[in-house]
């Protein structure tokens, strides 16, 4: 996980209320992201709309962006960035379809998968999805 990334989310983060709190700190240690905000926060015992008034209330967009970027970030460190087909890259990260990988790049990273694979920068990258986290 890219640090500055970490760095403006984990401290955010930390201030949600429990039981979130615990399952959102440890979020980008997981192997396997979950996919939705209904799988991530199973047994948090919040609604949907209560879990994302949580989320605005610490200045993150929205808990699916936070996925989203969590994934965007491992893919990012994925060591078959480069090699793999773009469109295995986009379901292996959860992002279904390139289609939809292509749409959540650009709107978090402002980048393109192929521009993703010639980013050597991991402190811009991560700046680029901590800024769209925290509009």
């Amino acid at each position: 996980m890219p640090a500055r990334l970490l760095r403006v989310t984990l401290p955010k983060l930390q201030s949600l209320a429990e039981p979130l709190r615990g399952r959102a700190a440890c979020l980008f240690a997981w192997k396997r992201i979950p996919l939705d905000v209904a799988a991530f926060y199973l047994g948090a015992e919040q609604s949907p709309g209560s879990v994302r008034s949580e989320f605005q209330r610490i200045g993150l967009r929205s808990p699916d962006d936070v996925l989203c970027a969590a994934r965007l970030a491992q893919l990012f460190e994925a060591p078959d960035r480069n090699t793999a087909p773009l469109e295995t890259l986009a379901d292996t990260h959860g992002f279904g379809t390139l289609r939809s990988l292509e749409r959540r790049l650009k709107q978090a990273a402002d980048l393109t998968p192929r521009e993703l694979r010639r980013a050597r920068d991991r402190d811009a990258y991560s700046r680029r999805l901590a800024s769209w986290l925290a509009r």
